[in-house]
């Protein structure tokens, strides 16, 4: 069965550009999920817990949690040949104010220094290493050979999993939970702090199944014990549940059929199809109760088949509405219903099934309860349903939110919320999705929104943002920081030289190194170990012809706090503003 949430939503076909972008931004944290542990001897621990994840089979494809386990591709060999056009705020400064005479003291002590590795000709003034390090600063620290974060004075071990499958997939799901259970189980004095869509994901599933468990089995409980009360025989029992078995099993498989798979929410919507279905049962069981020997079926047809035309019509009808998992529901009933309408006219007639006295008993003294002297005329009715009908108007309230939506527990949403806080991540929700004639032009309006975007941050509207050009600066950028160092590698780098005892013909040597500078393009970015994790934020080429990519914001407050992000938006061209959430809670509000 599918636990997707977003199956169930409709498209976004007004914009699918900001669909594909959504789509985009939410694939970088579907398969992963992030463990912090706190314990009494986290020495022992976190290799435990390591060991339990690792050892369940299909569920893992990595998991980072040491600090050997980051060891990666050396970015600086990605980079090495674009280093000249990759300058910090503070070098550009620093060059544009003194030329770069500045940076002389701090890189003579740099290749002095033993615990660095200088490179006097490739970077004698470390430009890519300062540039790197900018871009990895991170609140995760090793300790004993084992990566953590310190939160609110309490150390905690850091478990980084990327699964090897779908984080929908109730198997993964079930595999998880359960790895984590034991565990907590083995260690009771370990603290578990979760991370991670399949988390919320199997929450989730886990509150669907219970509300298919309390619905269909409470139906199901409730319709046998007034059955037999009613027909007193459970042969009775049996061949009204036959319809009812019918009509489950073949919307089951045709539903499967025709969608591919089964969401847990049809399964739970199709527990109320047992009150529906069984009503074709019932009222040829009671005409035959009725009619004794005497019993045809061709009278009932017409009424059997009028109830069954007008379910399908209510049904059926929900399939027009572009909601995917609204049509799998519909579906799901109406081939309910026919299962056990045909099953009811082809085999409940065959069947010889015994009519207690008790039934005619109960008939007459139902009939007796509901006899009225009073007659209600259709013109009070009328009047009455038109004040009930405004009374149900005036006082009807709609809330459209996807919020109502997330059944997740309150800790385990707490827990989400500390893990994002202490370290910065973000799922996109709330994003500027920016389009530009070719590359060139969309770096440079990315950059022209880095002034803005500071300024909200100050302000306390945003608490960062992320984009590519940040990366990636515009062409006209790289050109005029790769000018920078050519002054730089003039006087600055022949001081440089002379204090550090190096012979002239190094300098020689590190200026020809600046001819023939490539420029950084996005696609040799997204490339390299660093480039990896923003993938996600180029969207190439549009159906338009132009490019796009997005600047995911971090800490947006919804509702008033999102108003200076939309004037930015409104006032920038080639600029919206997007809120995930909101989106698909307007389209739900447009359906409804």
């Amino acid at each position: 069965a599918d636990t997707r949430l977003t199956a169930m939503l409709p498209e976004d076909r007004q914009a699918p550009l900001v669909e594909r972008a959504s789509a985009k931004l939410g694939t970088g944290f579907e398969d992963r999920f992030v463990v912090l542990l706190a314990a009494d001897d986290l020495s022992r621990a976190t290799p435990a817990l390591a060991e339990a994840l690792d050892e369940v089979p299909a569920l893992v494809e990595t998991l980072v949690w040491r600090d050997t386990d980051l060891l990666d591709a050396d970015p600086r060999k990605a980079l090495d040949a674009y280093r000249y056009r990759l300058l910090t705020p503070a070098i550009r400064e620093a060059i544009d104010a003194d030329g770069g005479m500045s940076l002389v003291a701090p890189a003579l002590k740099t290749l002095f220094s033993p615990s660095a590795q200088p490179e006097p000709i490739r970077d004698p003034f470390g430009l890519l290493d300062a540039w790197l390090e900018t871009r990895t600063q991170s609140r995760i620290t090793p300790r004993d050979g084992r990566l953590g974060v310190t939160i609110d004075g309490q150390r905690y071990d850091l478990v980084i999993g990327e699964l090897a499958a779908s984080p929908y997939a109730p198997e993964a799901q079930t595999r998880l939970t359960r790895a984590l259970t034991d565990f907590q189980t083995a260690h009771p004095d370990a603290t578990l702090l979760r991370s991670g869509l399949i988390f919320h994901a199997a929450a989730g599933a886990e509150q669907a199944k219970r509300e298919i468990s309390t619905i269909g089995l409470g139906a199901l409980l409730g319709l046998i014990a007034v059955l037999l009360c009613v027909f007193r025989s459970a042969r009775v029992l049996l061949a009204l549940l036959l319809p009812l078995g019918s009509g489950l099993l073949l919307a089951l498989t045709a539903t499967l059929a025709l969608f591919g798979s089964l969401h847990l929410l049809t399964l739970a919507f199709g527990a109320s199809l047992i009150g529906i279905a069984i009503d074709y049962a019932l009222h040829l069981q009671s005409h035959r109760a009725i009619a004794g020997r005497g019993f045809r079926l061709r009278p009932l047809l017409p009424g059997l088949a009028l109830g069954l035309a007008s379910s399908l019509v209510a049904y059926l009808a929900q399939t027009l509405a572009p909601l995917p998992g609204l049509r799998q529901m519909a579906v799901f009933a109406a081939l309910g219903l026919v299962g056990a309408w045909v099953s009811v006219v082809l085999w409940l007639p065959r069947l010889r099934l015994p009519v207690s006295p008790a039934t005619a008993r109960l008939a007459q003294r139902w009939e007796s309860m509901t006899r009225t002297p009073w007659r209600p005329t259709p013109g009070w009715v009328g009047v009455v349903a038109v004040i009930l009908l405004a009374l149900c108007v005036w006082r009807l309230q709609s809330d459209d939110s996807l919020r109502l939506l997330n059944s997740s527990p309150t800790a385990l949403l707490e827990q989400e919320r500390l893990v994002q806080r202490h370290f910065g991540n973000d799922t996109g929700t709330h994003y500027l999705l920016v389009r530009g004639d070719d590359e060139d032009d969309l770096l440079t309006r990315l950059e022209a929104l880095h002034a803005p975007l500071e300024s909200l941050r100050r302000d306390g509207v945003i608490a960062g943002h992320t984009d590519l050009a940040d990366s990636v600066p515009p062409p006209a950028r790289q050109k005029a920081d790769l000018d920078r160092v050519e002054r730089l590698y003039r006087e600055p780098l022949d001081t440089l030289f002379a204090r550090a005892g190096l012979p002239e013909t190094l300098a020689e040597r590190a200026r020809t190194r600046l001819d023939d500078t490539p420029v950084l393009d996005v696609d040799t970015w997204l490339d390299t170990p660093l480039g990896e994790s923003q993938q996600r934020l180029w969207l190439g080429e549009t159906d338009d012809g132009d490019v796009a990519a997005t600047v995911v914001l971090r800490g947006v407050e919804d509702g008033a706090g999102e108003q200076p992000l939309r004037a930015l938006a409104d006032a920038t061209p080639g600029v919206t503003y997007v809120d995930r959430i909101e989106r698909l809670s307007g389209l739900l509000g447009e359906l409804r």
